[in-house]
């Protein structure tokens, strides 16, 4: 069996503006040729370097406040700092300041784009210059699925784009930028005039319905869950698939196959059991990662679970008890990201399957009442 690739740490960043229509995003087109989706169109973003772990000409944010943010033991703000290094030397945008924290000033921040290529840290020392971290919004963690020639565990953040500076692709790993606004992006995807993956796409998606960049900001800086979303490869009957947080099978799967070896199957077998007997037989799954009842329905559950103000609270609370005796949600105190204590074997057994269904049908009921 061959080991999962492990995925590099990345980052990206969302800038956000007020265009003439509305909200708009900055995005670049990667070069066909380049090792990682090629000729996609995508945030400003890219591997850390091992100079951006070095927690110095920062601001607004400590390593001990970026750690617990991102949920990581240490080298949390190497990530706040590669996503500003990565904006700046992609899509010519510096997102700097003063020790005051007052912006740079964009005739200052044109001068520097001669400068892009220079290391980022060094630059921002001879011009006496600090990265905001704190005007940062951790918004998202996306993970590449196993398969891939190169995966990314990137973080994705949004700001505020600075006043004056409009930006322009590095003609060698990009070569196309636009500030486009979300939904028209989403809809020339569609069409297919550009293209767009899967993590761009449900980013898209989510500030669609925003017409003002700050309010877009504060919705992100308001988050307090970030789910990780690391997608999964699988095998069945249709061959293999790869599933993301939303679908079905997702947690099942990564509860299956912690080594992410994309050999165990997302077909449902009765009598296929995916732990040892005694557990099987007790019901006992401590160490199966179970999603809360606000995750069951969005990246962002708290914000999706605004969808169903209207429903009524005794039809929520009915749906919610029956997750509960199935044994497939936890309150948010409850949940902990952590790995099978054991190596599970393929399949799911006749009580899995119980549940899974009732997952399915609660979850399909509630969307009947959007």
């Amino acid at each position: 069996m061959t080991a999962a690739l492990l995925p590099r740490p990345a980052a990206t960043l969302m800038l956000l503006r007020a265009g003439a229509r509305g909200l708009e995003t900055l995005m670049l087109q990667r070069t066909q040729n380049a090792a990682f989706l090629g000729g996609a169109y995508v945030f400003p973003g890219g591997a850390l370097d091992p100079s951006d772990v070095a927690p110095r000409r920062v601001l607004g944010l400590t390593e001990a406040q970026a750690n617990q943010r991102l949920g990581l033991a240490s080298g949390g703000l190497g990530y706040y700092v590669a996503a500003v290094r990565e904006c700046f030397e992609e899509a010519g945008v510096l997102l700097a300041c003063d020790a005051n924290g007052n912006p740079v000033l964009p005739a200052r921040a044109e001068k520097l784009m001669a400068e892009r290529a220079s290391p980022f840290l060094e630059l921002l020392e001879r011009e006496n210059l600090f990265i905001p971290a704190g005007a940062l919004a951790y918004y998202g963690h996306w993970i590449t699925q196993p398969g891939r020639s190169r995966r990314f565990d990137a973080r994705f953040f949004v700001t505020l784009a600075p006043a004056g500076q409009e930006g322009a692709h590095d003609a060698v790993e990009t070569v196309h930028h636009l500030w486009i606004e979300p939904r028209q992006a989403l809809a020339r995807g569609d069409r297919g005039e550009i293209e767009l993956v899967h993590a761009t796409r449900q980013t898209l998606a989510d500030f669609a319905r925003f017409a003002e960049p700050r309010a877009a900001f504060e919705y992100a800086m308001s988050l307090v869950e970030i789910p990780t979303n690391r997608a999964c490869l699988a095998q069945g009957r249709e061959g293999a698939r790869i599933f993301r947080r939303g679908d079905a099978p997702y947690f099942e799967i990564h509860w299956s196959d912690p080594e992410e070896s994309g050999q165990t199957s997302y077909d449902l077998v009765p009598g296929v059991a995916h732990m040892d007997d005694h557990d099987a037989d007790a019901g006992e799954c401590e160490s199966f990662r179970v999603p809360s009842f606000l995750e069951l329905f969005g990246t962002h559950g708290v914000e999706q679970a605004r969808c169903f103000e209207h429903v009524p609270q005794s039809v929520i609370a009915l749906l919610t008890g029956v997750l509960e005796y199935a044994g497939m949600i936890r309150t948010a105190a409850q949940i902990e990201r952590h790995r099978p204590r054991r190596r599970p074997r393929r399949g799911i057994g006749e009580r899995g399957l119980v549940r899974h269904r009732v997952l399915a049908g609660a979850r399909e009921a509630l969307h009947q009442l959007q």
